[in-house]
């Protein structure tokens, strides 16, 4: 029987009409409408034979890679090689969890699907379902994160190679538990889907692939049953093998034998009646309580009465009683015709349906130890009250000082971001003093260039006219200066 249980197909009207258009924009609601059923016995197959990279299903041998499962199922290989076991420690994840709930994450043991906030909620059981199949759909883990990561285009994986990483995975733990592998088999919805991508390639179907194989198609099992009358009571998404284990085929009953199952109306008991039976029983067991204590009482009440000792005076033998014992006496008459002193060994007489008076002593005793005790702890407990105010006093004065302390502190910094800004002002007036300096000393070294300029353009055209004249200027241009 197969503990991971797996959908037969993908229905869209299931799931919201959010996470059905964020997957038909990444492109995956084609791959997802490709699961139209399973077969347990191919599946097991397959996981015996697989060894990452053939498989052999009866004399059918095929070849399983990133580039067939792309095609089988339409999805891009193009992305990062990612799988489960490789982790990443970026905070990504808080974009798809509660707010309340981000403090408390811990992903080594999983957190709640419910803490996620929708859709993603959803999506991450739609992938649970398809594509990671754990079978535990209430727990997620950080890998789920990464593929919703994928969905919503923050970063790109390769979904061939994580399937084809996943089918490895699933062939290797189940062929190291041989007798025990259906507690790690699952894909088998994908299984099919590779086996009808490659008999469409060689022109069969997979109807003709199973008969060809020996192997029986459940879905035709399924029908059969259906139209013969019989009720499936277990749920659409187990397969068949496992429903037959889990409810045995003479356990199942028809529509016919549902009817017959009625019960009469006259044998049926009303919500009052059950009440009334209900109190009837507990007044009945509360009066065979009470009978069985009286009972009891009332045996304990004659063993005391028979256990104190009789003293009898006896005027004609002579008989001299005893020195009395106790203050209390109580005289009777005996049917022989004298008079008997009954008298309690060291306690009193009670009243009938009362407790002996040294169990009311003793009781009393035990009231009064308990009390002493609980007056002890309380006498403890005010001298730790004490102690502990006390202490409390001691802090409130040292936080006081503090706080005075940090007054004082706050009111020197003050001070001194005074004088930071006084000086402050000071630097600026002086640094725009300086600027201005700066540009007039600028502008008269700027005039000084022009005249040095103008002076060497008067000695050029003074020698020019020298040349041209052949006379000599005896004038200066020092007064250009």
């Amino acid at each position: 029987m197969t503990s991971r249980v797996e959908p037969k197909t993908f229905d869209s009207s299931q799931y919201h009409e959010d996470c059905i258009s964020i997957l038909r924009d990444i492109q995956w609601l084609p791959f997802l409408e490709k699961f139209r059923g399973s077969n347990e016995e191919v599946a097991k197959q397959f996981a015996f034979t697989f060894n990452g990279e053939n498989a052999l299903i009866g004399t059918f041998s095929f070849r399983v890679s990133e580039d067939t499962i792309a095609q089988a199922t339409g999805v891009s290989p193009e992305g990062e090689k990612y799988f489960k076991t490789k982790q990443f420690k970026e905070k990504s994840w808080t974009q798809f969890m509660s707010r309340s709930r981000v403090s408390a994450v811990n992903w080594k043991k999983g957190v709640p699907r419910s803490w996620l906030v929708h859709p993603w909620d959803e999506m991450v059981y739609i992938l649970q379902k398809f594509v990671t199949c754990e079978g535990r759909y209430s727990i997620v883990y950080l890998y789920h994160i990464k593929l919703l990561l994928h969905i919503k285009k923050q970063c790109t994986i390769s979904l061939p190679y994580f399937l084809l990483q996943s089918l490895t995975k699933m062939s290797k733990t189940v062929q190291k538990q041989k007798g025990n592998e259906d507690k790690s088999l699952y894909h088998f919805g994908l299984i099919r889907i590779l086996i009808e991508d490659e008999m469409q390639r060689r022109g069969k179907t997979w109807k003709e692939f199973l008969t060809a194989n020996q192997i029986r198609d459940e879905d035709e099992r399924e029908k059969s049953l259906e139209d013969s009358g019989f009720v499936r009571d277990v749920d659409e998404d187990i397969p068949a093998s496992s429903r037959a284990n889990k409810i045995p085929m003479s356990t199942v009953r028809t529509r016919q034998m549902r009817k017959e199952e009625t019960i009469p109306v006259s044998t049926v008991r009303t919500r009052q009646m059950r009440k009334e039976e209900t109190k009837r029983a507990e007044q009945d067991k509360v009066f065979t309580t009470y009978s069985r204590r009286s009972k009891r009482t009332a045996k304990v009440q004659l063993q005391d009465e028979s256990s104190v000792p009789v003293q009898m005076d006896i005027h004609s033998s002579g008989y001299s009683p005893p020195a009395p014992e106790a203050d209390v006496h109580v005289e009777s008459h005996s049917p022989l015709g004298f008079d008997a002193e009954v008298e309690s060994h060291n306690k009193p007489t009670c009243e009938k349906g009362s407790p002996p008076p040294g169990k009311k002593q003793r009781k009393i005793e035990r009231q009064i130890e308990k009390l002493k005790e609980e007056l002890m702890e309380a006498n403890m407990l005010e001298r730790v009250i004490k102690k502990e105010n006390q202490r409390l006093r001691t802090q409130t004065k040292e936080i006081q000082m503090k706080h005075d302390k940090l007054k004082e502190r706050v009111s020197e910094l003050e001070e001194e971001q005074t004088d930071i800004c006084k000086w402050a002002t000071k630097w600026y007036n002086q640094k725009k003093t300086l600027k201005e300096k700066y540009r007039r000393l600028k502008q008269e070294l700027h005039d000084q260039e022009d005249v040095q300029v103008k002076k060497k353009n008067v000695d050029t055209l003074l020698k020019a006219a020298e040349v041209q004249t052949g006379t000599e200027f005896k004038g200066s241009t020092s007064g250009l200066a």
